[in-house]
């Protein structure tokens, strides 16, 4: 038999941990392992910043956007209170910054919903620069092939890169940009109308 206080559950291990960082468990399940995990003493709290930061990291970059954005965002905020509660300050902070990262990626795509930027011209020449390419193409290169200024240009590779139209990878010191599947099917769609 328990006394009080004893818990129950089992500590959440690894797979857990994993299943958090990967998507595999929503919020809610997610704030159970969250609360049986800080709640033995906050001997797992990097653990469980690890898996919430790879969390946030996937609602950020998701696309379409990622459902269950403010259950995510609460339970961010939630965990940075029990990272207070167990004197962990600097886990708190970057468990609030997660929220906070969270919290702005929805307000940015709410401001440029994909419809409304897919039909700009300056995101039509950039998509249409990309199109041609088989390999990632250098910023450098879209900058001559459009005539933007690099850091206009930077901004407006944000906003697509939200959408999922384009994926930013570096390489070697260099910013690449290539076309996603979705980019892809973007442009065909957009050259297939009259």
């Amino acid at each position: 038999m328990m006394g009080p206080g004893v818990r129950s559950t089992i500590l959440a291990g690894p797979a857990e941990f994993a299943a958090i960082a990967n998507g595999s468990v929503d919020a809610a399940s997610a704030r159970r392992l969250v609360d049986n995990a800080i709640g033995d003493g906050g001997k797992a709290l990097d653990y469980v910043c690890a898996a919430l930061r790879d969390a946030t990291f996937r609602l950020v970059a998701a696309t379409p956007r990622a459902t269950g954005i403010p259950q995510w965002h609460d339970l961010m905020l939630h965990a940075s209170k029990l990272a207070l509660r167990e004197g962990r300050i600097d886990a708190s902070a970057k468990l609030s910054g997660f929220a906070e990262l969270i919290e702005q990626t929805a307000r940015f795509q709410d401001r440029h919903p994909e419809g409304e930027i897919s039909g700009r011209p300056s995101v039509q020449q950039v998509l249409a620069s990309l199109s041609g390419k088989e390999a990632p193409t250098a910023i450098a290169t879209i900058v001559s092939e459009t005539g933007m200024a690099e850091v206009n240009l930077s901004r407006l590779l944000l906003i697509i890169e939200v959408h999922g139209l384009i994926v930013r990878r570096c390489r070697e010191g260099k910013v690449l940009v290539e076309l996603t599947q979705a980019g892809r099917d973007h442009v065909n769609a957009s050259q297939a109308r009259p």
